[in-house]
């Protein structure tokens, strides 16, 4: 900084400079599909009907579907995580944190187990593996990490929704336990393009951030 505050550019420090090299061997490797969920993303869920709409819905769900298809056909398991909020027997929401605190219309709908608006999409080809959460991470108490030590798994391929919530709040409790993270950067999505923008530059400390089209041409090479 000189004499009048201004940062000099060239000895600016670049937060974000660093990243883990690309760890991709198929035998180690799993795909995570963060809450892909008719009351997340379809145009008739819960947070759709809340003004909260994802863009281009129909677009982002067949990259993520090729995605899915793309790993089964390398032999990667495929885990998928559902966000869950129980209720109790007058329909109001029990357990459900400070996010129904966030959004009061939880209280009373949205993400119910065993209801249309908590499972994973149709069009979406269905997971090896289903682990159902009731906060934004995918590790807090449940039983995600049991299941990919189990699958012996080193790195874990991420896509899903949102990638400032629940794809990045996964990432990191990934990230602290050690395991190896490819982001898919168009296969992950939020509500807003700046949000999503925001994240990823986060995330590219994190692990590797890539296209799903980069992804393909790590596959064809290993």
């Amino acid at each position: 900084m000189n004499k009048e505050g201004v940062v000099n550019p060239s000895k600016a420090f670049k937060v974000y400079q660093y990243s883990l090299p690309l760890n991709f061997n198929p035998p180690n490797t799993v795909l995570a599909v963060v809450d892909m969920q008719n009351d997340f993303i379809h145009p008739q869920g819960v947070l759709a009907r809340q003004g909260l709409l994802f863009d281009d819905f129909e677009g982002f769900v067949k990259k993520v579907a090729t995605l899915m298809g793309r790993c089964r056909s390398k032999g990667l398991p495929v885990v998928a995580t559902r966000h869950i909020i129980h209720q109790n027997p007058q329909g109001q929401a029990v357990g459900g944190g400070l996010w129904v605190e966030m959004r009061p219309f939880l209280k009373t709908e949205g993400f119910r187990h065993g209801s249309w608006g908590a499972e994973i999409i149709d069009s979406l080809p269905r997971p090896d593996y289903i682990i159902d959460k009731a906060r934004f991470s995918g590790f807090f108490e449940t039983n995600m990490e049991c299941l990919l030590r189990g699958l012996r798994t080193e790195t874990i391929i991420f896509s899903g929704v949102a990638t400032n919530v629940c794809v990045e709040s996964t990432i990191r409790d990934a990230f602290f336990r050690d395991f190896r993270i490819i982001i898919i950067e168009d296969c992950i999505s939020a509500y807003t393009q700046e949000a999503h923008e925001a994240s990823l530059k986060t995330l590219r400390f994190l692990g590797t951030v890539i296209s799903l089209d980069k992804l393909m041409e790590v596959f064809k090479s290993s």
